[in-house]
């Protein structure tokens, strides 16, 4: 993955990882996060490999839905495991996502999110050259 994008992981003690920023890789994280990792164990983690090719003239705004998108699952979603993403370092515009949530329960509650509306929102507007 190339230099635009981001690594966030929850670790086995519940703290957050966040990479390339190394300033600020480990976030701690509550005892109900450690929790939520146990339950990947029990419950199995429903996981997510998406390619999107964007415009090159939506760019800066996927971007920034992206980045909210980021944020928003890392920050306030108990049963997400892991959001990495990033562009790809020989076709620019091409970006990478692996998601990965406790069961198929935790892409839903995903799915049900705030922010996941506002990124559903951006991508009914057609700012990709190719169907994900």
């Amino acid at each position: 993955l190339g230099a635009v994008g981001a690594l966030v992981v929850r670790q086995p003690n519940g703290a957050l990882l966040r990479t390339p920023t190394s300033t600020r890789a480990m976030l701690p994280r509550s005892r109900r996060a450690a929790t939520r990792m146990m339950a990947v164990e029990d419950e199995g983690t429903y996981c997510l490999n998406v390619i999107l090719k964007v415009k090159p003239e939506r760019r800066e705004e996927f971007l920034e839905c992206i980045k909210a998108n980021c944020h928003g699952t890392t920050t306030s979603e108990p049963l997400a495991v892991l959001y990495r993403w990033g562009e790809d370092e020989n076709t620019p515009n091409t970006f990478h996502f692996q998601e990965a949530y406790v069961g198929k329960a935790g892409f839903v509650a995903h799915t049900q999110a705030p922010h996941f509306a506002e990124w559903e929102k951006f991508a009914g507007t057609d700012p990709f050259t190719e169907e994900p």
